[in-house]
């Protein structure tokens, strides 16, 4: 101890202190042999237990010096010393509490002296962290009172770690970050907040990938490879406790789900992808696992986060089935194909978890039409004319009234339309009659879905009424015509659930074209009967809703065969039920 206590005199009194640096280094490193040779002598003097807090005491001086080599130096001794301890021995006479002090307080992360500067610090931050690794087990149980810390101090280790300089870690995790990672199997989760703090951890490890941290492609950190090994670890972590703890499991689930929708959101956006599978592939196999695995547990319990572990799914799913269109443009085609197959079967999957759940009625309204809104919205193979959809705040059909002039150019469509289709038959799908006695929960849906099936097929035929007349003789493009033809077809198939009519109300939807009313005017209910009525709640009751629009686009197609007996076959289907 007396040379450690010079060796600090003497730098403190000289201007000069790198030379003194290195010789303290030397002294910290030699410090173990004498010290474990002489352990077993000491183990039973009273004074044992004094030589032990000097000796940390010593070492936190050391470490104000905030020099990487220093800290390093001593990291790897306090480690060497546990290591090589008898067990029994560490646990009897070492003070652990003072250990865990020293290792929270001299994270090499937040040095600032002389030797940051341009200096790579992965050294003594991977000491720092093997040192947690020998102090961990001493601690067992670990207190929940230090999750927040560590926590803390692991995430300064990952943003605080020097960039490798001819690697980057966006295939494989740099050595701090996988020491980082490993430690998550140290966090306590007994408890709600522990459990929380842990969650956290894993998710922020996921999210930092696409933070301004994860923009540094030039510093050399992407934290891309970091985001996907979490993903791993957040799998694991919620399957095992959302049936095991007594935290909520829809607060395990909707904080899951939240972290791995990010990237999905991102799709084809961030630049910083490395080898397959990409971060927002992984991100959707991983909230696959976790929803198959928990999801049927989860609902069965009611508590407070229930809305919003439904919100997180629901933002999920419409991750899974959307693309930015502008983002596309720089994919190649054939990897738009793969992703989008890859697509088609995590939303066939997801659809598996969801139908009929989400027509519960212990859920709000509102995440179900968030639900069908987001498919309608990439159910849309060619652009719609702006004036077609409602403005915020205005019925959701008033779109349809709108009058403007038609398109003559080809619109191309989505790169994405094997998905659009499949987005589109499932409207039509939620809608049908499914079984001899639907449920309460088929119909909800049912309900929320048939305003905007509505919407789909009259934008596909008022797209056709006021485009086709402008082209004269050519022929519609074939893109938009398989479209309308596809159209056409599940519309005559189509044997709807009589009671989700009633939530679009009556009314022939293009009624009135050309005239002031406008495309959405409603018949007059004086003077109607009952039975009336009941025919446009019928199982054909979009066909109704959809009349005017369909004599319209029969006056168009006069020299169109094929499309004009495609609408003859859906007026008279409409016609059977007067």
């Amino acid at each position: 101890m007396n040379i450690l206590s010079a060796n600090h005199d003497q730098y403190e009194a000289r201007k000069d202190q790198s030379s003194w640096n290195g010789t303290a280094i030397l002294i910290i490193e030699w410090i173990p042999r004498v010290f474990l040779q002489s352990i077993s002598i000491l183990r039973n003097d009273a004074s044992i237990q004094l030589v032990w807090e000097k000796l940390l005491q010593q070492f936190n001086i050391f470490l104000e010096r905030e020099n990487l080599a220093v800290g390093r130096a001593v990291f790897n001794t306090m480690a060497v010393l546990l290591s090589e301890s008898d067990e029994s021995q560490v646990k009897n006479l070492l003070p652990t509490h003072l250990v865990w002090d020293l290792w929270q307080r001299g994270n090499p992360k937040s040095y600032t002296g002389e030797s940051m500067k341009a200096v790579d610090n992965n050294g003594a931050l991977i000491a720092y962290l093997q040192l947690l690794y020998e102090l961990h087990p001493r601690l067992a149980p670990f207190p929940n009172e230090h999750v927040d810390s560590l926590v803390r101090q692991l995430q300064n280790c990952v943003t605080g770690a020097t960039p490798a300089v001819y690697t980057q870690d966006i295939d494989r995790m740099s050595e701090v970050q996988n020491l980082v990672l490993g430690s998550i199997k140290m966090m306590p989760t007994e408890g709600t907040n522990a459990l929380t703090a842990t969650l956290n951890f894993i998710t922020s490890s996921i999210v930092l990938a696409f933070q301004d941290e994860g923009r540094g492609l030039v510093k050399g950190k992407t934290y891309v490879a970091l985001s996907k090994s979490a993903m791993d670890e957040l799998q694991l972590v919620a399957i095992d406790h959302c049936k095991r703890t007594t935290a909520p499991p829809s607060k395990i689930l909707a904080a899951s789900l939240r972290a791995l929708a990010v990237p999905l959101q991102l799709k084809y956006k961030w630049p910083a992808e490395g080898k397959e599978p990409s971060t927002w592939k992984k991100a959707t196999t991983t909230a696959l696992g976790i929803l198959e695995a928990t999801l049927l547990y989860a609902r069965s319990r009611q508590d407070e986060y229930r809305t919003s572990m439904w919100e997180s799914i629901i933002f999920m799913t419409s991750g899974i089935i959307s693309a930015d269109s502008d983002a596309l443009t720089n994919v190649l085609p054939s990897a738009i194909i793969d992703d989008e197959l890859f697509d088609l079967s995590a939303f066939s999957r997801m659809q598996t978890l969801l139908i009929p759940a989400l027509g519960s009625p212990n859920l709000p309204p509102s995440i179900r039409e968030q639900y069908v809104f987001s498919i309608f919205t990439n159910s849309l193979i060619h652009e719609t004319h702006p004036d077609d959809l409602a403005l915020p705040g205005q019925p959701l059909l008033s779109g349809l009234s709108s009058t403007h002039i038609g398109r003559v150019q080809d619109l191309p469509p989505t790169p994405r339309s094997k998905l659009s289709y499949v987005l589109t038959d499932t409207l039509f799908a939620l809608v049908s009659v499914n079984s001899s006695s639907p449920t309460p929960e088929t119909i909800a849906l049912a309900k929320t879905t048939a305003p905007y099936l509505v919407l789909r097929v009259g934008l596909v035929l008022k797209a056709y009424v006021y485009d086709q007349p402008l082209r004269g003789r050519a022929p519609q493009p074939r893109s938009q015509r398989l479209e309308m033809r596809h159209v056409l077809q599940k519309l005559v198939e189509l044997n709807a659930e009589p009671e989700a009519m009633g939530e679009i109300g009556l009314g022939w939807i293009g009624q009135g074209l050309g005239s002031e009313d406008g495309w959405v005017k409603a018949r007059e209910e004086r003077g109607k009967t009952e039975e009336m009525k009941q025919k446009e709640r019928g199982s054909k009751g979009v066909l109704h809703r959809l009349y005017a629009l369909l004599v319209q686009a029969l006056n168009v197609a006069a020299r169109d065969e094929e499309m004009a007996k495609l609408l003859r076959g859906c007026l008279e289907v409409v016609s059977r039920g007067f």
